[in-house]
């Protein structure tokens, strides 16, 4: 396959190989037949040149930074022509009569177009930076989940540095993520990336940001916001004050419930400790004489008498701690419940 060119040396391409197939189309298949036989000498082998098209193609340079971390990549633009498919195979770049490079041609439709690079231009350099942010812009409520609906921006800056004499152009393709969109608008958007023309002056400097935007939503727990998070929402404007007031209150019943935890768990180090008394009271009795012993034995008899007190108050506190914290929980879940309904954000 040879490409377009504008002097005598495209000429003479085309009139030494002229085409000996034509295509066919066969359903999903293609085929090329041969017009006329072809002999081939035993040992031997030979070339049959099947398709010839004249095109004028679009020079570009192109920056890709899959394919080239800081140099863009001179290309021709052509389409491959409506009565033939094209295997992948080796392609001549003839540049302004000149060789200007090799190619690849991809597996190629008839009437689709193609964009082959053949060489790096060592004289424009290319560099990237990305960063990030995030805009929360909206909040809502359902059961005991905050769902929080997020813009993500990614802007990549582009810093475009030419030795070149010339003023240029060049193309840089930016990939696209799944979900995103371009903020930036491209001058080509193509399946997964978009194409962002940028000139530069000779020996110059030019820059390119390339902001796109993807929508996010993240779930959390309506128990586990903080009062800083509450207050920056509403700062924000994304809850109403009443919504901030009934969540204000779900976080200081958790921390009541939180705290009623804590008291139970030392409730219960403190009871152990009491029954360890008992145990030691008992067997201490077991050894004592009944007879000898029986100011001993009253002494150990009272700490039993005492340890029994304190067992029954630590239930009673016991008991007490536990219906305030269900108490707490019936009223945590029926303000949740109450949130989506009574309180919706202002975005």
């Amino acid at each position: 396959m040879k490409m377009r060119a504008h002097a005598p040396m495209a000429d003479a391409l085309d009139a030494s190989a002229p085409a000996q197939a034509s295509g066919q189309s066969r359903g999903a298949l293609f085929a090329y037949v041969i017009d006329s036989a072809v002999s081939v000498r035993r040992g031997e082998s030979g070339m049959v040149p099947i398709v010839s098209f004249r095109e004028r193609g679009k020079r570009d340079l192109i920056y890709n930074a899959a394919k080239h971390a800081s140099h863009p990549a001179a290309t021709v633009r052509v389409k491959a022509p409506d009565s033939a498919t094209l295997e992948r195979g080796p392609a001549i770049v003839i540049d302004r009569g000149a060789y200007g490079g090799e190619a690849v041609v991809p597996f190629t439709v008839g009437g689709a177009e193609i964009i082959l690079g053949y060489a790096i231009e060592l004289g424009v350099t290319v560099a990237s930076a990305t960063q990030h942010r995030e805009e929360t812009v909206k909040l809502w409520f359902r059961d005991s989940s905050l769902f929080i609906d997020v813009l993500h921006y990614a802007t990549t800056t582009y810093e475009v540095t030419s030795q070149l004499a010339g003023a240029v152009e060049i193309v840089i393709e930016h990939p696209r993520s799944a979900d995103a969109a371009f903020e930036t608008a491209p001058e080509e958007l193509a399946l997964d990336l978009g194409r962002f023309r940028v000139g530069i002056a000779p020996r110059g400097k030019a820059h390119l940001a390339v902001v796109e935007r993807t929508t996010l939503q993240r779930q959390q727990s309506v128990i586990g916001l903080s009062g800083h998070a509450i207050r920056a929402y509403l700062r924000d404007r994304l809850l109403t004050p009443e919504t901030v007031a009934a969540l204000e209150a779900i976080v200081a019943r958790e921390a009541e419930i939180a705290a009623l935890e804590a008291d139970r768990r030392a409730l219960d180090v403190e009871r152990k400790a009491v029954r360890m008394r008992v145990d030691d009271a008992v067997k201490s009795l077991g050894a004592l004489d009944a007879t000898r012993d029986a100011a001993l034995r009253a002494r150990f008899v009272g700490q039993l008498d005492t340890s029994d007190t304190a067992l029954a108050a630590l239930d009673e506190r016991e008991r007490a701690m536990v219906e305030r914290m269900a108490t707490r929980k019936a009223e945590v879940d029926r303000a949740i419940q109450g949130l989506a309904r009574a309180h919706a954000p202002l975005k």
